[in-house]
């Protein structure tokens, strides 16, 4: 069973995204900032992870440039949510596999999901 790791500030949005998951058989893990993000990759790494860019604190593009930085972690495809527009080039520059704009359907999230975990140990392959 594969673990996605659902990374959002806004509660509502990381138990829908996680239901979604749990709902079609994933294991999920979740943080609700940059930093737990962090400690929840040092402890169990996820298949893949779900990650928010407007966070306080530590936004999602800090948490990725965390992420690309440590050999333990650069393997690992990660997909971008935000409401905000997000330039898809800048993005995968940065080693994103995916992006989602908020508000998403659950099955576009799902297909998204099962991309991200497709793509591998390739996180620019998506």
């Amino acid at each position: 069973m594969s673990c996605i790791l659902v990374v959002d500030d806004d509660q509502l949005v990381r138990e829908a995204v996680s239901d979604a998951l749990l709902d079609a058989g994933y294991a999920v893990a979740k943080a609700t900032n940059g930093s737990e993000a962090l400690d929840q990759l040092a402890d169990y790494p996820p298949d893949a992870i779900l990650l928010d860019l407007m966070m306080p604190g530590m936004d999602g593009w800090t948490v990725l440039e965390q992420i690309r930085g440590d050999a333990r972690w650069q393997h690992i495809p990660v997909c971008l949510m935000s409401a905000a527009p997000i330039v898809r080039r800048t993005a995968h520059e940065r080693g994103v596999a995916a992006t989602v704009a908020k508000p998403f359907g659950v099955q576009a999230l799902l297909d998204e999901v099962k991309q991200l975990l497709a793509s591998g140990n390739d996180p620019t392959s998506v």
